[in-house]
């Protein structure tokens, strides 16, 4: 699996998902505004990916289970539109 070229990997938060607007890669470290989260930039890359790739390998056979049982279809990241990627979650 390759991610795209312009997958926000780095400046996505991993634990919520907000994508940071610019983030030079001179910043190493970086704290989520959204939810206060302190990410190390290779580290949280590095989740970032393998979500999406876990993503894209159970896509829409792990995921149709779940979307008909009432779930909710999410892209991944919430901002990044690629047309590709969704992911469902079971409804609360």
């Amino acid at each position: 699996l390759v991610a795209g070229r312009w997958f926000p990997s780095s400046k996505s938060c991993s634990a919520w998902g907000r994508v940071q607007e610019t983030l030079p890669l001179t910043i190493r470290q970086w704290v989520c505004p959204e939810c206060g989260s302190i990410h190390d930039r290779e580290v949280n890359g590095a989740k970032n990916i393998m979500t999406h790739g876990l993503a894209v390998l159970n896509g829409p056979m792990a995921s149709s289970a779940k979307c008909e049982a009432g779930g909710e279809k999410k892209l991944w990241p919430p901002s990044h539109d690629d047309g590709k990627t969704v992911l469902c979650e079971a409804g609360s």
